[in-house]
């Protein structure tokens, strides 16, 4: 893993889990921008060349013109892209007799970067790689302290911007693990790829001291002290990085003064994410499944209706068995991590398919959950129980008309199996609007609701069951007379959902309607009684 890493600088399958610790301290940086994969390999290869008494001048061509075909080889990374670039230009500077600085060849490779590509600047490894990488040049001359805590600065908007949080003892990891890193670290790694398999018992002792030192970052960083920031607006993130660099351009003696503002604007914008004066109710482009976030203003109460999941098809015996994921650690997770959410009061499970209910792991294994409402059926049966064993103290709660709870309950009546049939049918007022919210009830659902409650109307209607022709009765439209209708789908979903049926429904009814499969995440956010729609994608022409 680090040899992928620090040589062809790529990244290794098992990287996010064996390196957690390293990044929650801030310390993935060295990989963005050490450049060790180039220097190490030019370094291997010039002793070798000089060793076979070949003129410099043909064997600095010869590197020269490799360097490209490394730099394909390798992945083409970012990291090795701006490597490649800067030592080819000081090489080539050298072999032109027009020396090239470091700072010049930094300039060089990042115009280049940004002509092969343009949105190198909103990627989180490429703002590592480029802007520490400067950073270290700069910085050069500061002395240690000062040089550690510019480089943490300088990343802190990065790292914020990307993976929303950040590490009191960042600072002191970094004071700790920068200087082992050439004397330690690197020999390790080294070493342990050359041995190779032809000295296992080197090989897997150098794995065994880079394992430990992975060990000790994640106990350190399981220490108290991990802030959940949340992510910054891009403006405010690139005035820190500006501002920081600013700081670093006046006296050491009157850092101190502006670094106490620094923090300070810090401290409000992380105020501004985690007590926001506006609220929302956003269905999240999960695919063909239902993820539904509604959180109040400040964040009093952070409610999630389904999470997501992928239903599981039978895989033949010879297939390689995959590790599980959770596509919602790249969307709903990402999302709340983003708003700084770290505790979620409540979470409304409709019925048991896995498209509603398949992502709960994710979500109970990276926030405080509260309360967890299942209908009274699903709470009964087997297989749920089997899950909820696996969480001691989660604290589950059965649901059914007539029970209080924090949204309205509209449907079932009774315990009745949790399938589409017996799905949870929840509503509620926020900024203005009502909201119903359908699960994957079908149309027998709705009649049942309608004869119990035949004045039932509301504002915006999630459509039951993705849209399919089973739900969603012209007669159930015409009785609540939504304003607006969502479905929650996946893109070229092999159900054919929405149903055409269900979309001429809506169209007779004159029912305007968004679709997570070619809006992306819908949203609505408001402030007190009044808001305003967002999609993540926009049809063409709009």
């Amino acid at each position: 893993m680090y040899a992928l890493g620090l040589f062809p600088g790529s990244r290794a399958s098992e990287a996010p889990q064996e390196l957690a610790g390293m990044q929650q301290l801030g310390l993935i940086h060295l990989f963005a921008i050490s450049g060790l994969h180039v220097a190490l390999v030019l370094t291997v290869a010039e002793w070798g060349l000089i060793q076979s008494r070949l003129p410099r001048e043909w064997w600095e061509w010869a590197l020269l013109v490799g360097l490209p075909g490394y730099a394909i080889l390798a992945g083409s990374g970012s990291g090795v892209f701006r490597a490649c670039w800067m030592r080819g230009l000081q090489l080539g500077g050298r072999r032109l007799n027009r020396p090239v600085s470091p700072l010049g060849a930094w300039t060089g490779a990042f115009l280049v970067g940004l002509a092969q590509n343009p949105g190198l600047l909103f990627e989180l490894g490429s703002q590592l790689s480029y802007g520490l990488s400067l950073a270290l040049i700069l910085l050069k001359e500061e002395t240690p302290r000062w040089r550690e805590l510019g480089l943490t600065l300088l990343g802190l908007p990065s790292l914020l911007s990307g993976i929303f949080q950040w590490h009191s003892l960042t600072i002191l990891a970094n004071w700790v693990v920068v200087p082992l890193f050439p004397v330690l670290l690197l020999p390790l790694t080294v070493l342990g790829t050359l041995t190779g398999p032809r000295f296992p018992a080197i090989t897997n002792g150098c794995a065994a001291g880079l394992a430990g030192v992975d060990e000790l970052l994640r106990r350190v960083a399981a220490l108290p002290g991990n802030v959940a920031f949340g992510k910054p607006a891009w403006g405010i993130a690139v005035a820190w990085y500006l501002g920081t660099w600013w700081i670093w351009s006046r006296p050491p003696e009157q850092r101190r003064r502006w670094l106490v503002g620094l923090l300070v604007s810090y401290g409000l914008v992380f105020v501004g994410i985690h007590y926001p004066l506006h609220g929302e109710v956003a269905y999240f482009d999960v695919g063909q499944g239902d993820s539904i976030l509604i959180r109040t203003p400040g964040n009093r109460r952070v409610t999630l209706i389904d999470v997501g999941g992928r239903l599981a098809f039978p895989q033949p015996a010879w297939a390689p068995v995959q590790p599980v994921t959770y596509g919602a650690e790249h969307t709903s997770v990402t999302y709340l991590k983003s708003r700084g959410i770290t505790h979620i009061n409540e979470i409304y499970l409709t019925h048991h398919d896995a498209d509603h209910i398949g992502d709960l792991p994710a979500i109970l294994a990276e926030f405080r959950v509260d309360c967890v409402w299942v209908s009274t059926g699903m709470a009964q049966e087997v297989a749920w129980q089997r899950t909820v064993a696996r969480y001691p103290g989660l604290q589950v709660r059965p649901l059914q008309v007539g029970v209080p709870a924090s949204l309205v309950v509209h449907h079932p009546f009774a315990v009745m199996p949790a399938d589409n049939a017996g799905s949870l049918a929840l509503q509620g007022d926020f900024g203005g609007l009502n909201f119903l919210f359908m699960g994957d009830l079908d149309q027998a659902g709705e009649q049942k609701i309608l004869a119990a409650q035949p004045q039932l109307q509301t504002d915006v209607l999630k459509l039951g069951h993705h849209g399919s022709k089973t739900a969603t009765a012209a007669s159930f439209v015409a009785q609540v007379r939504p304003r607006l209708a969502i479905i929650s789908a996946g893109r070229h979903n092999r159900y054919g959902h929405p149903s055409p049926e269900t979309l001429r429904t809506l169209q007779a009814a004159h029912v305007p309607w968004a679709s997570t499969q070619q809006r992306g995440m819908i949203r609505y956010v408001y402030r007190g009684q009044h808001g305003t729609w967002q999609t993540k994608l926009n049809l063409k022409g709009e």
